[in-house]
């Protein structure tokens, strides 16, 4: 489930990055290529009025006959004037095919005329190839910003993918850590919640159960211990009584005498104290250890026998 979210929140950016790439890549192939057209048709133009000019400047150097080299240029500006014609330039625009018309109504002796004519077709074709250069840069100029826009919009939308995709793995990852935080100092009674997902979910549950069955351990152990402090308290409470039942014996047989009952108030207040630390066993309420001597380690019953989270002596919480 996880690996499948994972690729839906990523597999939709990236796809969509690859779509855009394609589809620009394709978008400016054809702008540069009808750049490229226009810029190859521009300058076959140019070729061809050029040649036409040196065909009809050649013309006017040559005397009249019917055959020779002015019969040849002739067929040179002839073929010029039908190439100029059925160029591309010439056929998209209007006013270059009227200019082209104009040039061949005139008589080919009148090469002043031809050379004015085609003066003019040329200044005509070149503003409209740049004019429709500028165009297809006007187009590559929208391209270029559209493009820019639609990256910006596929990183928007991949960084959001991103943040929801970190979220989505980050805060159920830290609500667990938390967890392990609160079960290793012990509170049991701790649960993850809200933790979404088929995955993150399981080890949620996992966590829960394992919190609840330590719980319930430490219950039992607490439960065992506070039934035995009763056991302790019952049979010491009665040896309690016996050796306070003795020295009283004593201290009649003496008479009370002073002396001796300076010697036994010792030990009767240690048998107050024991009597107090026996009887605190029956409120036994958790396990808490402490570091004796040498590093070994022994039940703390004044803690013990407090209720979890209350001060304790020293200031701390228990």
């Amino acid at each position: 489930m996880l690996r499948r979210q994972l690729i839906l929140r990523l597999g939709v950016p990236v796809l969509l990055i690859v779509i855009g790439a394609i589809a620009a890549i394709l978008l400016l192939q054809g702008v540069l290529g009808d750049l490229n057209t226009a810029s190859a048709a521009s300058a076959s133009f140019a070729a061809s009025i050029e040649g036409l000019e040196d065909a009809v400047a050649a013309l006017d150097a040559v005397a009249p006959g019917p055959d020779g080299p002015r019969a040849r240029l002739v067929e040179e500006v002839q073929a010029g004037i039908a190439a100029v014609t059925t160029h591309g330039l010439v056929l998209a625009d209007p006013q270059a095919r009227a200019e082209v018309e104009r040039l061949s109504a005139i008589r080919l002796g009148d090469t002043a005329a031809m050379e004015i004519a085609i003066a003019r077709l040329h200044r005509v074709a070149s503003a409209s190839a740049a004019s429709e250069q500028l165009s297809i840069t006007g187009r590559l100029r929208g391209l270029i910003v559209g493009i820019t826009i639609m990256w910006l919009v596929i990183l928007n939308i991949t960084l959001l993918a991103m943040l929801r995709t970190g979220a989505m793995i980050l805060k159920p990852v830290e609500a667990l850590v938390e967890g392990s935080r609160q079960l290793a100092r012990e509170r049991f009674e701790h649960r993850v919640e809200g933790v979404g997902g088929e995955e993150f979910g399981a080890l949620a549950d996992a966590y829960n159960a394992l919190a609840e069955q330590l719980g319930l351990n430490e219950q039992r152990r607490v439960e065992a211990l506070r039934q035995l402090g009763v056991s302790l308290n019952h049979e010491l409470n009665n040896l309690i009584a016996t050796i306070e039942l003795q020295l009283g014996r004593l201290d009649r047989a003496t008479g009370h005498d002073s002396a001796v009952a300076d010697r036994l108030a010792p030990i009767r207040a240690n048998l107050v104290k024991m009597a107090a630390i026996v009887s605190s066993l029956k409120d036994f309420r958790q396990i808490v250890v402490t570091e004796y001597v040498g590093g070994t380690t022994m039940l703390d019953l004044q803690r013990s026998t407090q209720a979890p989270g209350a001060a304790s002596p020293e200031g701390g919480a228990v």
